[in-house]
């Protein structure tokens, strides 16, 4: 199945245009995840979408950027720290977070630091956006 845009689709479930691919990689009847990549760059942009009943969005808030309850799931990652909070005032809630991503070997494990924000979306919705970065003023890599 398409995860988006019927017109711009092909066959395999990849929308194609501008020389960027967007790919579904998994779908079931709650979550779809999907991947967007160009032959030209070196970065790729992937998409969770999941509905889920009987959680509040702020317990998805507190689960994915609060420390304490971040660690008492995700075993995959370690050192999560909130580095910049949000603030009140900005309708966005941007943060930044930092972690370590172990590896396999002969890999080294790898830093993490991301911004992340969070908006309100049409009819209900609610979005929570990663961008991973390099700031030497917040983490010094």
């Amino acid at each position: 199945r398409r995860c988006r845009g019927e017109e711009a689709a092909t066959d395999d479930g990849r929308r194609v245009g501008s020389s960027v691919t967007v790919e579904c990689l998994s779908q079931s009847e709650k979550e779809r995840f999907w991947a967007m990549s160009s032959p030209e760059g070196q970065d790729a942009i992937t998409c969770l979408e999941s509905r889920m009943s009987g959680v509040t969005k702020d317990d998805v808030i507190r689960a994915v950027t609060d420390p304490t309850q971040r660690s008492a799931w995700d075993t995959t990652i370690s050192g999560f720290q909130r580095l910049v909070e949000a603030d009140p005032e900005d309708p966005w809630r941007e943060e930044v977070i930092y972690f370590m991503l172990p590896c396999p070997r002969p890999l080294a494990n790898r830093e993490m630091l991301q911004r992340c924000w969070q908006r309100d979306l049409p009819g209900g919705g609610w979005a929570m956006l990663f961008q991973s970065i390099e700031d030497e003023n917040i983490w010094p890599m």
